[in-house]
């Protein structure tokens, strides 16, 4: 997930989440010895396609649409639990400038171009007077940048590929599937013990009349 994050394109200032072009294909053919028989084709169900949006900090998104659309599918691939066939989930975090490291992502001003670009840190080094130097690449291209650089403010944004624990919950809570479960579970608890009272008291019953 996230590869597309560090292929050098600019992710604008204030975004804390960013879906780009994200897409989910799921194959619905029938088995293999099926479709040699029958001479069918696989069949791919595309539930989401080139799907893209920003939440800015202090913003609410609500996704909405018809029954099958594809909203519960955005949001179990915005939580990992599904990889996307295509596409990008950014999360952004601040961080300490020097905690950045080795495969973290950031957007900064590239020395050559004076121009915001988004790539991936692959090599830190120590200059003379005991700063750090920064060297990236994006993951689309074939070579490190030629420019190596350093940070001179105290923090740095770079792209988180997870959300805190918390955001689980509430991602669950907007399932379909989620939700029957959370109700189903303590009725089916309460019609167990409802059959173990009565059982107990069929056993009563019997054991007074023999």
């Amino acid at each position: 997930m996230g590869k597309e994050a560090a292929g050098g394109r600019q992710q604008a200032a204030g975004t804390l989440l960013e879906v780009r072009e994200l897409a989910k294909y799921f194959d619905v053919s029938r088995p293999w010895l099926n479709r040699v028989i029958e001479g069918a084709p696989r069949q791919i169900l595309k539930a989401v396609d080139g799907v893209s949006f920003a939440i800015n900090r202090g913003e609410t998104l609500s996704l909405v649409g018809e029954s099958g659309c594809g909203k519960s599918t955005v949001a179990r691939l915005i939580c990992g639990l599904y990889t996307p066939t295509r596409g990008s989930v950014i999360f952004d975090e601040v961080v300490p400038t020097p905690r950045l490291k080795v495969g973290d992502v950031i957007t900064y001003v590239q020395p050559a171009t004076r121009s915001p670009t988004t790539h991936r840190i692959v090599r830190r080094e120590t200059s003379p007077d005991g700063r750090p130097v920064y060297i990236t690449k994006g993951d689309n291209n074939a070579h490190e940048e030629l420019w190596p650089f350093t940070l001179d403010r105290p923090s740095q944004a770079r792209y988180a590929f997870a959300i805190p624990y918390v955001g689980y919950l509430f991602i669950l809570l907007a399932d379909p599937t989620a939700r029957i479960l959370l109700l189903a579970l303590p009725a089916l608890l309460i019609a167990l013990l409802s059959l173990a009272r009565l059982w107990r008291e069929a056993g009563v019953l019997l054991e007074q009349r023999g």
